[in-house]
């Protein structure tokens, strides 16, 4: 993701990651570091999210974005990172709240195949966003391989219409489908994705 900035109290005390009394072990960047442990605040706000859900997990926090990029080599480089250090730190589950492409259905030839497949091998859920491209019948890599479970986004209560970049929801509803999310038959699971405020 983003990174992860550990020094938040959704984190614990943490005097570094690592430290007695922090839920994060570990933190890298594989993008060129911009000197700031989440420049943009996603990586942090899911990794709270998933402290709060499962509070006994311990977190890592590996950043593969430049600004509002990530690259291939980059997100490869970690997922590799892990497959290493998987016994290290007991890794179980990898979010990876990124993607790219348009793919109809289940792909298996992309370039982050071998890793996907690889995690799974070891026993380590991958879990990934469908993306944020509002396609209507497919969705980007590496959700859409099939060694991936693939999330998509819904509003986790009612309101009022809702503006993005890309598309307008006029009303918004409980787990109602947002207009950004991407869907396809190929789609694992929704949950919500609209709002969700955690660090």
């Amino acid at each position: 993701d983003t990174g992860l900035d550990w020094s938040h109290a959704d984190f614990g005390t943490c005097s570094a990651p690592g430290a007695s009394g922090c839920k994060v072990v570990h933190v890298q960047d594989f993008a060129p570091d911009d000197g700031a442990l989440d420049a943009h605040g996603h990586g942090s706000n899911v990794a709270a999210i998933v402290a709060a859900v499962a509070p006994g997990a311990d977190l890592l926090g590996l950043d593969v974005f430049d600004g509002d990029i990530s690259s291939s080599t980059d997100i490869l480089s970690a997922l590799n990172w892990v497959l290493q250090h998987r016994t290290t730190y007991n890794i179980k589950v990898v979010n990876l709240s990124l993607g790219g492409g348009q793919f109809n259905g289940a792909c298996g030839s992309t370039v982050f195949r071998s890793a996907m497949h690889g995690l799974k091998q070891k026993g380590i859920i991958a879990v990934a966003s469908s993306g944020n491209d509002g396609y209507v019948g497919s969705m980007g890599a590496p959700a859409c391989d099939p060694a991936v479970v693939s999330v998509g986004a819904v509003y986790e209560q009612s309101g009022g219409g809702a503006l993005y970049s890309s598309c307008a929801d006029s009303t918004a509803v409980a787990d109602q489908v947002a207009c950004f999310s991407n869907t396809s038959s190929a789609l694992d699971l929704l949950a919500p994705g609209v709002s969700v405020r955690g660090g």
